[in-house]
């Protein structure tokens, strides 16, 4: 589809008016969206909504501070709420939160009204808890298939330094609101084959199999036969 803007259209980037927004930059937004108004009868837009997200993971909060930190170190947060020249506020699936509420490995897509936190005068932060754990079965072009599905790799993650997803990868993949992967915690991925073994005993006249009972990961009771070389 195409869109006519008009040259004076209002541009409100994310939440807050902005003359020197280039709007050739909506064409490169990596996460977010646009909303095009037209208040005259031409069907040219006068009016443009730009809401542009930025991912950050909670490391660590300190109330004391009002500071959140980023796993990545890509960017921190001060949200004091004693602070007149900030407003922000803070959404779980839609209900709103305090800063004592957000946890670690929490996923926070912040749209703010400046490249950087601390020159923002609005800051909107919509949080994710949602992940998927297993295994990188596939991958393509940013994309990772776990568990049969496909996830984008989202920018911030691109960007972390982090080494990047390839086959095999198993841990738990977060998040973000777009349902993109945020982040990444390799050290809760648990063996993909393991089981608990309840009994063993040798069957057999002739030749003596070692036979052993086990409970699998599966949450079945197997018995099976052991190799003559384990």
């Amino acid at each position: 589809q195409k869109a006519i803007i008009a040259e004076d259209a209002v541009v409100f980037y994310n939440g807050v008016a902005n003359p020197e927004y280039d709007l050739a930059q909506i064409k490169e937004l990596q996460s977010g969206g646009v909303t095009l108004v037209g208040t005259n009868s031409n069907d040219i837009y006068n009016f443009v909504f730009v809401t542009e997200y930025k991912n950050m993971i909670v490391d660590d909060i300190s109330l004391a501070s009002h500071r959140v930190t980023d796993k990545y170190d890509l960017m921190s947060l001060t949200l004091d709420p004693d602070d007149r020249n900030l407003k922000f506020s803070i959404t779980l699936d839609g209900k709103a939160i305090e800063l004592k509420d957000l946890k670690e490995w929490d996923v926070l897509s912040v749209a703010m009204d400046a490249d950087r936190p601390e020159n923002a005068t609005v800051i909107n932060i919509k949080v994710s808890r949602e992940f998927v754990a297993g295994k990188i079965t596939e991958t393509y072009e940013n994309k990772v298939r776990i568990g049969g599905q496909f996830y984008e790799v989202a920018a911030n993650y691109e960007q972390s330094g982090q080494p990047a997803l390839k086959l095999e990868d198993e841990g738990k993949f977060y998040l973000d609101i777009e349902g993109k992967i945020a982040a990444v915690d390799t050290a809760t991925a648990a063996g993909s084959n393991y089981a608990y073994l309840i009994a063993a005993e040798i069957t057999g006249v002739i030749d003596n199999t070692l036979q052993i009972k086990i409970f699998d990961a599966n949450g079945e009771v197997r018995v099976l036969d052991v190799a003559n070389r384990v």
